[in-house]
């Protein structure tokens, strides 16, 4: 049977247009506000440490943690918004890579070699 292993990587600008597209079409768990910084946080758990500034008063800016799951969820509907094909069906992997968040999943493939290759 042939397998499929694909790793989609997103920028640290293209997450944050994910998540931005995601948060005003489905979520709305981000405050009002710009995303002044986007930090990936991988201990223990990923997730992505968002600043959202205040353009008046940057004393005003707060903070939000989005788990890992949202950001599949955010990662996902912008591959759909911008045709980008990605299976319904395996399990997505994110972690943080040099270049920014990667998603990666594999397709027929025996466990033990999939888990090698997401690594």
């Amino acid at each position: 049977m042939v397998a499929e292993y694909r790793r989609l990587l997103f920028s640290s600008s293209e997450l944050e247009s994910a998540i931005v597209a995601f948060n005003r079409e489905k979520s709305r768990k981000l405050p009002v506000g710009d995303i002044a910084v986007i930090e990936i946080v991988d201990e223990p758990n990923l997730r992505a440490r968002i600043r959202i500034g205040n353009a008046y008063d940057s004393s005003q800016d707060q903070e939000v943690d989005l788990e890992a799951e949202y950001l599949v969820a955010a990662m996902l509907y912008h591959c759909r918004q911008q045709q980008i094909p990605v299976p319904k069906s395996p399990k997505k992997i994110v972690k943080r890579s040099d270049q920014g968040v990667e998603m990666s999943f594999s397709i027929n493939a025996d466990s033990d070699l999939a888990q090698e290759q997401t690594q």
